[in-house]
């Protein structure tokens, strides 16, 4: 008897549907740029214009000084930044810090198919700091700085109203900021967001 009950619970048991366990969910961090503000010539903008959200120098009715330089080259500058982080990333055993993909999302939001990254030297990295490097630009040899606001504002000039508002409307929501600069002069500033998604699995 004990046996027979045995094998029809066993028989019983097979019959019955298997329940699917719920798939493990993923998430991912997404750093997205909310906002950026370009300034091509910052040396005729901060002495002729309070309002510098248009970032070309020919809105303040003044002359490009000799330190002009074009959206398109500013882009250059960054995209060229970023293939040596990502040859960085790629060779580092370590997990990519919080910066490091915030920059990344930078790149990528600049990212067009039409910028192409120009020849580079004495590229380097710094957790807190930020990438810097040499290129050549107008002829001339440059030294290019990409990083995190509050540590790149000991190392450049004072930049515009523009810059700061967005700087400090970005902290107070929580969000990352981002300067380059070119031989100390800020040319562009980047509000970064960071969140946590769910991957959905097709």
């Amino acid at each position: 008897m004990g046996l027979f009950s045995f094998l029809k619970r066993k028989k019983n048991s097979q019959l019955q549907p298997l329940i699917a366990k719920p798939p493990v969910p993923f998430f991912e961090e997404v750093f997205e740029v909310e906002r950026a503000i370009f300034n091509s010539d910052p040396l005729v903008q901060s002495k002729n214009s309070t309002d510098h959200s248009d970032s070309s120098s020919a809105s303040t009715g003044a002359d490009p000084s000799a330190d002009f330089i074009a959206d398109h080259d500013i882009k250059v500058l960054i995209v060229t930044l970023m293939v040596g982080l990502q040859e960085f990333l790629t060779r580092m055993v370590e997990v990519p810090t919080h910066h490091h993909k915030g920059m990344r999302g930078v790149g990528r939001y600049l990212e067009d198919g039409a910028t192409l990254p120009v020849a580079y030297t004495q590229w380097n990295q710094s957790p807190i700091q930020g990438l810097a490097a040499k290129m050549i630009l107008k002829g001339r040899s440059r030294t290019i700085l990409f990083g995190p606001a509050l540590a790149m504002v000991r190392n450049i000039a004072p930049y515009g109203k523009d810059f700061d508002e967005l700087i400090e409307s970005a902290h107070e929501k929580g969000n990352i900021v981002y300067l380059l600069a070119v031989d100390g002069l800020a040319y562009a500033v980047f509000e970064v967001s960071h969140r946590i998604q769910e991957v959905i699995a097709p």
